[in-house]
């Protein structure tokens, strides 16, 4: 392959990572919180994957007609990582605690 640059790389791998079939089950948490019981959701974003691929469609495009533009907007990765704070979680902060820990156990 080369020798890529970093900008290249970054690229490559934030396209990978914003797949929005990664992030149907924020869609599932979405309609979650609004009221949905969690069987019905899951069966409904299921559903919709389905459709997305079937007619190649976009999941949000459908996920905001479907559910309303609030919907479409869950298909953001930096919000989706944002929101995983749980131990062991990738949010962005989780992560650099680890960098920091394996950095100064390595040493």
């Amino acid at each position: 392959m080369g020798a890529w640059s970093s900008y290249a790389k970054e690229t490559v791998l934030a396209g990978a990572a914003s797949d929005p079939m990664m992030l149907a089950t924020d869609l599932v948490d979405f309609l979650v919180m609004k009221g949905m019981p969690f069987r019905e959701a899951h069966h409904a974003v299921g559903a919709l994957c389905g459709e997305a691929e079937k007619t190649h469609s976009s999941l949000p495009k459908l996920a905001a007609k479907k559910y309303g533009p609030a919907a479409g907007k869950v298909f953001d990765v930096r919000r989706a990582l944002n929101g995983r704070t749980a131990i062991g979680a990738p949010s962005p902060k989780n992560v650099a605690a680890q960098i920091k820990r394996w950095k100064k156990l390595l040493k």
